[in-house]
């Protein structure tokens, strides 16, 4: 699999914001802001007392307009499966604990099965820097993906290829998975890589190229047009 540079990258300057330096402008003049009222809903504490570092809403289908909204949550080697329902009450409807206890999930997304039955996929990954697949319907673990050298920070799904996902890690890379196969697609790094761990990632709302934030200050910006090849295979 190839290993490949960004094509362009901004330093994050941290530059405060700009202010107006025009003496005309009236003071004391501008309307107060409006800030507008919300009410909780609903909470959930976790029992075993760890950070959620990791949340995601599984997306609503057409076919299931009246589902009760579904989100998972990462605390810890457990991910948990939440319903909100009508009553705007949360109640627990699976949860998954990993093998190891010493795993801690930083984070998670939803996808669906490329494969056949479109069943829906949890992906989640964390500290071991393992990306780990757990079919919902089944209730049970898909495969776990590695290559990673340390922690899983963020993981992302293509918006419109399920069997694509990207994981952002504190190994200074970011890699582009094959759900389908477990296979390494391309390992995004190199000269022009990151210089501290990988923190977000995301794609582009078409899915040619996706942004990359990291420790070392720098926003990247990397095409996937390189690889199509790879993707297709």
């Amino acid at each position: 699999f190839p290993i490949l540079t960004c094509r362009c990258a901004w330093l994050c300057s941290g530059t405060a914001p700009m202010t107006s330096n025009n003496s005309s402008d009236p003071v004391g003049d501008s309307p107060a802001p409006i800030v507008p009222s919300f009410k909780l809903k609903s909470f959930r504490a976790e029992k075993n007392g760890l950070p959620i570092y990791g949340v995601a809403f599984y997306p609503s289908l057409p076919s299931a307009p009246d589902h009760d909204p579904i989100f998972a949550t990462c605390a810890g080697p457990e991910i948990k499966l939440h319903a909100i329902r009508r009553d705007g009450s949360l109640a627990m409807v699976q949860s998954f604990i990993d093998a190891d206890p010493d795993e801690s999930f930083y984070s998670c997304a939803f996808t669906l099965n490329p494969a056949r039955d479109g069943a829906p996929y949890l992906l989640a990954g964390g500290l071991k820097g393992v990306l780990r697949a757990i079919n919902v319907t089944s209730r049970r673990p898909v495969r776990e993906m590695i290559g990673h050298g340390d922690a899983i920070n963020d993981v992302k799904v293509h918006p419109s290829d399920p069997s694509l996902a990207l994981t952002a890690s504190a190994d200074e890379s970011i890699r582009l998975w094959n759900v389908r196969t477990g296979a390494v697609v391309a390992i995004f790094g190199g000269e022009r890589g990151h210089r501290g761990q990988v923190l977000f990632c995301d794609f582009a709302p078409r899915g040619d190229r996706f942004v990359s934030g990291a420790m070392d200050n720098f926003v990247k910006v990397w095409r996937l047009q390189d690889v199509q090849k790879q993707i297709r295979a």
